[in-house]
């Protein structure tokens, strides 16, 4: 249930992110996408990729501390 809650919540904040840039490719990470943003979007969805990455592939349990990294970034790319 959280990580289908995180990865809602990322890829929200992505599609914020992407206002006027590519689409990801499949073959791409999340990470490899980020890095052709604008820096200002890029360096705000970067701490969102690691909550998504760790709701991936950590077996630590997520901490309401990750739920409002995402929370944060979503309210921030909306700002620009």
């Amino acid at each position: 249930m959280n990580a289908e809650v995180i990865e809602h919540l990322f890829l929200r904040a992505a599609k914020l992110a992407e206002r006027g840039k590519p689409s990801r490719l499949d073959a791409q990470t999340w990470r490899e996408w980020a890095c052709g943003l604008p820096g200002n979007r890029r360096t705000i969805l970067m701490p969102a990729i690691g909550v998504l990455e760790k709701s991936k592939y950590s077996p630590e349990p997520l901490s309401t501390a990750d739920f409002a990294i995402l929370e944060n970034t979503i309210r921030d790319l909306k700002g620009r």
